[in-house]
């Protein structure tokens, strides 16, 4: 059973959980909560807007490392996995495919990001950030990060 049903803003659906037992063994995709300085490190999608980083997980590699390896190229960022916070499993027209959430620690970040990947800049904003404002991907907005918030006590307007 899933903790969340919603839709996207594409109008996929999304079944989130936080339960361990239904995360799946080997997800497709990762999205990652880095937290650095008591701030959220965003990445910054050239058509998109901000967002956490993420992407696909490549074969041969898993979902942590895929998780290390996008927060590098999407930020330029070092981080350490905290733990797994919670899976999704996106269903679209002719797609399907789970994406693990992990929280991780930034060991460091000097705003450098690697030339030759789709983000155009990195930047921090405060743990309580309101995702819903223009300059942030429509994908902040489909609810995922709400229950992410929500689960870290940093929703806005929650006490921390």
């Amino acid at each position: 059973m899933n903790d969340y049903v919603f839709q996207d803003s594409l109008g996929q659906n999304i079944y989130l959980t936080f339960s361990p037992e239904l995360f799946a063994s080997h997800p497709d995709h990762v999205l990652i909560v880095p937290i650095y300085q008591g701030k959220l490190l965003f990445t910054c999608h050239p058509e998109r807007g901000w967002e956490l980083p993420g992407g696909k997980v490549e074969k041969g590699e898993t979902a942590e490392q895929a998780a290390v390896r996008e927060v590098w190229e999407e930020t330029g960022a070092e981080i350490v996995i905290v733990k797994q916070l919670g899976q999704y499993k996106v269903e679209g027209t002719g797609i399907i495919f789970k994406k693990a959430i992990f929280l991780a620690q930034v060991l460091e970040w000097s705003n450098q990001r690697p030339q030759g990947y789709e983000t155009v800049d990195s930047a921090l904003y405060p743990i309580q950030v309101d995702t819903y404002q223009d300059k942030f991907s429509p994908f902040m907005k489909d609810g995922v990060m709400k229950q992410i918030q929500e689960r870290l006590g940093t929703y806005p307007g929650a006490t921390t």
